[in-house]
């Protein structure tokens, strides 16, 4: 194998481990990103069931005048 040709996938290879490293720390965002996202739609969820029922009690209020 000609030296050309050594250089030439040593270059390559170095591209590729520095793409991996860049794609393993955007799949750490994106699973940051997405364990945050999870909690605050649980949260939501919890918020809406304690108002849910009041809120179907007012409608019930309302609609019976």
């Amino acid at each position: 194998m000609s030296d050309k040709l050594k250089t030439l996938r040593s270059v390559i290879r170095r591209d590729i481990d520095e793409l991996q490293e860049q794609m393993d720390r955007i799949e750490k965002k994106i699973d940051a990103l997405s364990s945050k996202l999870d909690n605050h739609i649980d949260f939501i969820d919890e918020t809406y069931k304690t108002l849910k029922t009041p809120l179907q009690l007012a409608r019930k209020w309302f609609t019976m005048r």
